[in-house]
């Protein structure tokens, strides 16, 4: 899928959600309402396969299936706990991503997109987190022992100035 086709039906979904009527957001977004009914089925789709995707790699598999993430966006998922330690992230979006309590020992976030996410006690020990936008992001009680922040946008980060 172009990223401009997605970017429509994401766009078109929101509207959908603002208006809550199929009729009134197919004729905001000028298309037909069975063309919107049938750009929601496909984002659905996508976002079905995304969420398996994440799903069949969470745990202790997804630093050996973290390649299929690099650069992918990956909003608000819930990867409470996961083991990502040594995992290649760099470039995705984890926006507002549930982070807490994982293990990101020595992990490639290099250039991630994280604003909003929360890292509350995450393991970032050695993990490179160079150029990375933590903007907003919640490291509160989170290891980060000889991780790098080179670069890194830790603007109204919470909890780092408390961490060791």
């Amino acid at each position: 899928m172009r990223i401009s086709e997605l970017e429509e039906q994401i766009a078109n979904a929101g509207k959908l959600a603002e208006l809550k009527h199929f009729s009134k957001a197919a004729e905001a977004c000028f298309v037909s309402q069975p063309t919107l009914s049938g750009q929601i089925k496909k984002l659905e789709k996508e976002l079905e396969q995304l969420k398996a995707k994440l799903a069949s790699a969470a745990g202790s598999d997804l630093a050996s299936q973290a390649r299929d993430v690099n650069g992918t966006q990956v909003l608000a998922a819930n990867l409470e706990g996961a083991d990502l330690s040594g995992a290649d992230l760099r470039y995705a979006n984890l926006r507002r991503a549930n982070l807490s309590g994982a293990n990101l020992q020595n992990a490639r976030l290099d250039h991630a997109n994280l604003p909003g996410a929360d890292l509350t006690n995450a393991d970032l020990r050695g993990a490179d987190l160079s150029g990375a936008n933590l903007l907003l992001a919640n490291l509160t009680d989170a290891d980060v022992s000889g991780a790098t922040f080179t670069n890194a946008n830790l603007e109204k980060t919470i909890g780092l100035e408390t961490t060791p």
